[in-house]
């Protein structure tokens, strides 16, 4: 499953997909935007980005699940 949108708000929601799923979620390239919420997040096994440090500055659905811990 692929994300690429211009979202301020999550598209995709963590509840909707089923275990095992691929995702490539590429939209979210400030951290005012959103394609995925957190569930998504916490449900991932792997988490893979070009750059931790850049990701800090960028990834909005990356930073909402790490201030929650």
């Amino acid at each position: 499953m692929i994300t690429a949108t211009s979202a301020r708000e999550p598209v995709l929601k963590g509840e909707w997909i089923d275990p095992g799923t691929h995702l490539n979620v590429v939209g979210s390239n400030f951290l005012s935007k959103s394609e995925v919420d957190v569930e998504t997040i916490k449900r991932a096994s792997i988490i893979a980005v070009d750059s931790i440090e850049q990701s800090r500055i960028e990834a909005g659905d990356l930073m909402p699940a790490i201030e929650r811990g």
